[in-house]
């Protein structure tokens, strides 16, 4: 069986900003970007509000799913790889939170560490 994980892991926001950038506005060679462009594309549809996003892992550490939540907690898209998720963690955020920024930290072409700016309203 093909063990089939989450790689190139790429946030894009409303702004065209992404997460890692993309290689062309990389420093050639950089650790801060992918080899490849992500193959699929998951867009968000504008009148949703994330919830929470779900992480989940395989029995390696590796990740191995994303389930994005809205504000009522139902699930609006699932990503997942071929292991069933051994381990998961989850950012829920409060009605008056967004998410405005990612940092995703990679080792070779696999996400091992992603770190989120919230913008918090009154």
């Amino acid at each position: 069986m093909l063990d089939v994980v989450i790689n190139s892991l790429t946030f894009v926001f409303t702004n065209g900003m992404r997460s890692p950038p993309a290689e062309s506005y990389s420093i050639k060679n950089s650790s801060n970007t992918f080899n490849a462009e992500p193959s699929h594309k998951y867009e968000l549809p504008s009148d949703v509000a994330i919830g929470a996003l779900e992480f989940g892992t395989n029995e390696y550490n590796r990740l191995n799913s994303i389930a994005i939540h809205d504000q009522a907690g139902n699930v609006i898209h699932t990503i997942k790889g071929s292991r069933k998720s051994t381990s998961t963690k989850a950012l829920k955020l409060k009605p008056n939170e967004q998410i405005v920024s990612a940092q995703v930290e990679k080792l070779n072409e696999s996400p091992v560490n992603v770190s989120f700016i919230l913008y918090i309203s009154n």
